[in-house]
């Protein structure tokens, strides 16, 4: 370990490719399974606030293994931020017991830049260091990282994840470019124009499930062998150059085939709804008027089949009612529908034993980088490739289906039950700008928890680290 500090330009300098390129690789996903949360629990209320902010239920997170100077860590694969931190061994408050820290390595530079995020209830506090980082086939010599000296109101412990490997775009980094590029800036940079892409599969089992998938530079062939199939949308900016997160356009939600048409979006200049692709949150996050609306769209039928919870201030279903949900995304002639399985839109992981299960899609309306989140909830259901720009074309997003209506119905069925859909008629509700917090909130969920209503999610209100 080098004992001294540099200064972190040196980092930009140094970082290299320990094996001169990057060879495409595929890495499992592993599925955790947290422990079951009561949402009335006022000890689930964990607000964390940053300018990078996502929001994720206590229920699983999405985690890879990472190596950072020979020791491997599981941290939370998170399209949603762009940052990769993790726990310092010199952490050793609560929050920090009973998991993997990070111990300076011989190969370790140290800086005299802190990394800082602080929240509304928890924080994060360290330094900004640079080590050699291996990642399936990619191995980095000087890897810009953060080094969490102290948590606080974090929780991390009840879910074993030592770290964030954020794989959004490096414009909304904590860790700023100044100290060095992040770790997706970095393996773009080593991948030709036809390999520069990562695709990830999210799947339904807990452990290592062969139906979660994270690729770099190559698909996996167990979902596709080919882009024949994918239907591609352009990044949308955030302004007149900036990328910030992978977002597209939504244009309508069919729900048991009655269309409900979006309020219009309050991102500025923009003709339709954003949606933004996160597998750090693990709902779908829409604004409060839309969800009342799609909510009551599937009571439509007659008989109340779905309630807003007064005490949880979340959506809830019976458990046993089978839901056709469907998201249309895309502009002009290029849009394509992609199907929700019923499980979840009637999400099982949250029943308490009542009858009532949590609705995959809830409100918030304090997200103005989009309108909406697509999480796991919706990532599910595709296999998503997110491509950055090259000779060809700008930053892309490819989606390819992997829910059949039927099929999905069936499986439902046979899990909770017969179930009949009702006939839904539409109904459509505005939003006004009142409504939407000024605060930027973006993801950089660390499956620490905090609330949507009650439900224990993760906001964080990014604090970039100081120079």
């Amino acid at each position: 370990m080098f004992n001294f500090m540099f200064p972190t330009l040196f980092f930009l300098l140094i970082s290299t490719l320990a094996q001169g390129q990057l060879d495409p690789f595929t890495i499992p996903i592993h599925r955790v399974e947290r422990p079951h949360v009561n949402l009335a629990s006022p000890s689930t209320s964990h607000v964390l606030g940053s300018q990078i902010s996502v929001i994720n239920s206590r229920q699983f997170i999405y985690e890879v293994y990472i190596t950072i100077g020979e020791q491997t860590f599981p941290v939370l694969l998170d399209t949603g931020s762009s940052d990769l931190w993790i726990l310092s061994g010199s952490c050793t408050n609560d929050d920090c017991k009973m998991i993997s820290t990070y111990r300076p390595s011989s190969t370790v530079i140290l800086s005299d830049t802190s990394f800082e995020v602080d929240y509304i209830r928890g924080s994060v506090t360290g330094s900004v260091a640079c080590d050699t980082v291996i990642l399936g086939s990619y191995e980095l010599s000087c890897q810009v990282f953060g080094m969490a000296n102290q948590t606080t109101g974090l929780n991390l412990a009840s879910n074993g994840n030592a770290g964030i490997l954020g794989m959004a775009f490096p414009s909304v980094a904590a860790i700023r470019s100044s100290n060095g590029a992040t770790m997706l800036a970095n393996m773009f940079n080593y991948l030709d124009d036809t390999s520069r892409f990562f695709a990830v599969k999210l799947g339904r089992q807990s452990g290592s499930d062969p139906t979660s998938s994270f690729s770099v530079g190559k698909l996996d062939s167990n979902f596709a062998h080919d882009f024949s199939d994918f239907f591609f949308s352009p990044v949308l900016k955030a302004g007149a150059d900036a990328y910030d997160f992978w977002k597209l356009p939504l244009q309508y939600i069919t729900i048991n085939s009655t269309i409900l048409r979006l309020s219009p979006s309050l991102i500025r200049d923009s003709p339709d709804a954003i949606a933004v692709m996160d597998t750090g949150t693990t709902l779908i996050l829409g604004p409060s008027a839309d969800v009342t609306a799609f909510w009551k769209t599937v009571n439509s039928g007659g008989g109340e089949v779905a309630r807003k919870n007064a005490a949880t201030d979340t959506w809830e279903i019976k458990c046993e009612k089978a839901v056709s949900v469907a998201f249309t995304l895309g502009d002009g002639a290029n849009m394509k529908e992609f199907p929700i399985h019923p499980e979840d839109i009637n999400w099982a992981a949250g029943g308490d034993g009542t009858g009532w299960c949590v609705g995959g899609v809830q409100a918030n309306d304090k997200v103005n980088s989009g309108d909406w989140l697509l999480g796991d909830i919706f990532l599910r259901n595709v296999y998503a490739s997110h491509h950055g720009d090259n000779s060809t074309h700008p930053p892309m997003i490819g989606l390819r289906s992997m829910t059949d209506t039927n099929r999905a119905l069936d499986e439902f069925r046979k899990n909770r039950g017969p179930d009949l859909s009702p006939v839904s008629t539409i109904e459509t509700q505005g939003r006004s700008a009142a409504s939407m917090h000024s605060t930027l909130i973006y993801s950089a969920s660390s499956g620490c928890g905090f609330v949507v209503g009650m439900i224990s999610t993760l906001v964080f209100r990014a604090i970039h680290g100081k120079p």
